[in-house]
């Protein structure tokens, strides 16, 4: 009897697959209507449900079952049938004791009638097990979510919890009340809350923070710097400058005391063009020296289509950070910044260091004052290459120890040329060249482009001589993405 090729794969490998396949289950209920899902929105029961073999596999895997997100919208009464609490029962009891990660998104406050609200009562009397928890509400607090579920804020703690997210405002003492003794990742993203008393005791132990600009303060900030285990920060490029504090005029940084943390390795920062432009709003990089990082994402975190007519408003004081920083760069990610090819390559100049550089660059039009906002050019090209350093008047070239190199491009318009060249330029397999390290992996991705120029097929004999090489271009019939048929991308 012949079988399905997907029948002959070892356990081991089809638990790799389930496993990446159930990222998180979404139960919701909307109003009066109380529904359990589709298939597609709860993984671990769809592939569960394939066939015997898949079901052997699906419930031995606990952790699939783990992942829960729930989400309460609109205002909610009792239901004529609870439907999804045994739902939620089955998850509880197919998890076992694997840690939980737990997502929950509530709309207006539940009627009082109804509490406690079962659903919620299944998921808080499972706390000792949250390892990841995400509350989104406009109205509630954690307190309120207990509340309703008829269940006390446990004394001890949430033992178990490594990353907390809070989309909501918290009272002045839940940093105080809220223990987590595990915690190491935490992320704010409730509007319009600053805190002057930020509660150190939650902090101490975090190794990554994530910001957004309303809840900058000075109380923040001295909180911050006081987190000696701090690896990790992600923040908005923009905070509310309307402070009480002396703000550095422009050039004036000698008369003012930045605060510097030794242990942070990782910086992201994300832009918004609309932020940049409102009232009270400055660059966050004077607040910041970072001598000990080595990964810096900018992030302009908007839809690479959408077209900006301004060149990115910090791109000064960003430089003023480089510079006082004067940290060991090793990995550097630039995602839709509208950033001109000059400012790039003068951004470059100041990082010798860097190892990894990927530059994602958005479709936009020309600036107002006629400055290209797109980065990847034929110039910013062709001053990575080894030999034109002499002709950028630079006294050594770019980035000398760059070994990887990933370019995303939006438009349709490319130097093909320039690009192939930079990387013959590059790979020196037998030793360095003019004091520059070889290349050794070369990603190019066409976002605009259904195919690739014949003159990327000189690549293939890199890839053959050992540089790892990866060519994308869009398939018009998917909409996404695929390797082009010229190269043979390497994964790792």
């Amino acid at each position: 009897m012949s079988h399905h090729v997907i029948q002959t794969f070892p356990n081991e490998i089809l638990e790799i697959i389930l496993d990446n396949c159930c990222d998180t289950n979404l139960f919701s209920v909307d109003d009066d209507e109380e529904s359990v899902g589709s298939l597609k929105d709860i993984p671990a029961m769809a592939v569960s449900s394939v066939c015997s073999q898949w079901r052997r596999v699906g419930l031995s895997l606990s952790r699939i079952w783990s992942r829960m997100s729930l989400d309460l919208l609109g205002d909610l009464s009792t239901p004529e049938e609870d439907r999804l609490s045994p739902i939620l029962r089955m998850f509880i009891t197919r998890s076992r004791q694997q840690p939980i990660t737990l997502s929950i998104c509530l709309g207006s406050p539940l009627n009082p009638d109804i509490c406690p609200y079962e659903p919620l009562a299944i998921l808080c009397r499972e706390y000792h097990r949250w390892a990841s928890f995400t509350l989104r509400s406009e109205d509630w607090d954690v307190d309120d979510l207990f509340s309703t579920a008829d269940y006390s804020l446990p004394r001890e703690g949430f033992t178990r919890l490594v990353h907390l997210e809070l989309g909501f405002s918290p009272s002045a003492d839940f940093f105080v009340t809220f223990k987590a003794p595990s915690l190491q990742k935490l992320k704010l993203s409730s509007e319009n809350k600053s805190y002057d008393d930020f509660e150190i005791q939650l902090l101490s132990q975090l190794t990554h923070l994530q910001l957004n600009k309303e809840i900058w303060s000075l109380a923040v900030l001295k909180a911050l710097r006081q987190i000696t285990s701090l690896q990790s920060l992600d923040v908005d490029d923009h905070v509310d400058s309307d402070w009480d504090m002396d703000w550095p005029e422009d050039g004036d940084d000698e008369a003012f005391s930045f605060p510097t943390s030794s242990s942070i390795e990782v910086l992201t920062i994300r832009h918004s063009e609309n932020d940049s432009q409102a009232a009270h709003i400055t660059s966050i990089f004077p607040l910041l020296d970072l001598p000990s990082l080595t990964t810096l994402r900018l992030d302009c975190g908007q839809d690479s289509s959408d077209p900006r007519k301004h060149l990115w408003p910090s791109f000064d004081p960003f430089m003023a950070f480089v510079k006082r920083s004067s940290f060991t760069l090793t990995t550097l990610y630039i995602k839709c910044v509208a950033l001109s090819d000059s400012k790039l390559i003068y951004l470059l100049y100041h990082i010798p260091t860097l190892l990894d550089l990927t530059v994602v660059d958005p479709i936009v039009e020309d600036g107002e004052n006629g400055e290209r906002l797109i980065p990847l050019t034929g110039q910013f090209l062709q001053s990575l290459h080894v030999g034109t350093a002499s002709l950028l008047q630079l006294t050594t070239p770019l980035v000398p120890k760059l070994r990887c190199l990933t370019l995303n491009v939006g438009g349709c318009f490319f130097d093909d040329k320039a690009a192939l060249d930079l990387v013959k330029s590059r790979w020196t397999p037998h030793g360095s060249k003019h004091g520059v390290d070889c290349l050794r992996s070369f990603t190019i991705i066409f976002r605009a482009r259904t195919n690739v120029p014949e003159a990327y097929d000189t690549l293939n004999d890199f890839a053959k001589a050992g540089m790892k090489i990866a060519v994308f271009c869009f398939d018009s019939v998917t909409r996404s993405l695929t390797p082009s048929p010229r190269t043979t991308p390497e994964y790792d």
